[in-house]
């Protein structure tokens, strides 16, 4: 063992002796209890309760006149409770504490504004998918299909008075939504 560790197990063993065999005996004396009649306190300074205990003490003295027990009196002083509504102010309101756990910004507070003008109506997601395209002379002719139903388009052509074919250009095909006369364009790939 190390010496560091001889040092330790000492003071583990000395500090266990006095655990057990120590003098356990209490200090001071048993406080008395407060009345509930005692004066309110206004100011901010506590209020005190003088307590005078007896505790017996042995003198290990050389004179044969002090060994015996000796009596004195010690003045403890126990400061008066006071009440947690005069600590904190009463008990908070019920918005008090649904606002304890709100969130808080540093944010100014948003003037009211009016409401945004509706946007304008924009036209739906194209519903076709591509399925293929072969080149006709110099005429493009694109494979669409929508759920289950299969078209063939050219340019200029219209599909269900809703969509017209303005151009066939691979990789690009341009259509235009008649409702809202609204171009999109859908990925056909490239000249192959």
């Amino acid at each position: 063992m190390k010496p560091r560790h001889i040092l330790l197990a000492a003071g583990v063993l000395v500090a266990a002796w006095l655990a057990l065999y120590g003098d356990k005996t209490p200090s001071g004396g048993i406080a008395e209890p407060l009345t509930h009649g005692a004066p309110k306190i206004s100011t901010h300074e506590a209020a005190s309760v003088k307590v005078t205990s007896t505790s017996t003490t042995d003198t290990a003295s050389t004179d044969a006149r002090y060994s015996d027990t000796v009596v004195s009196k010690q003045e403890i002083v126990i400061q008066v409770l006071r009440s947690r509504a005069e600590l904190i102010g009463g008990r908070p309101s019920e918005k008090q504490m649904d606002a304890l756990f709100d969130t808080h910004s540093w944010m100014p507070i948003p003037s009211p504004q009016s409401p945004f003008p509706p946007s304008p109506p924009t036209a739906p997601p194209l519903p076709f998918t591509f399925l293929g395209k072969k080149i006709e002379g110099v005429t493009w002719e694109v494979y669409l299909a929508r759920g289950e139903q299969t078209f063939i388009v050219h340019e200029q052509s219209t599909i269900d008075d809703s969509y017209r074919v303005d151009a066939i250009r691979p990789p690009t095909m341009t259509l235009t939504y008649l409702p809202l006369k609204q171009v999109q364009s859908l990925s056909i790939g490239g000249v192959e």
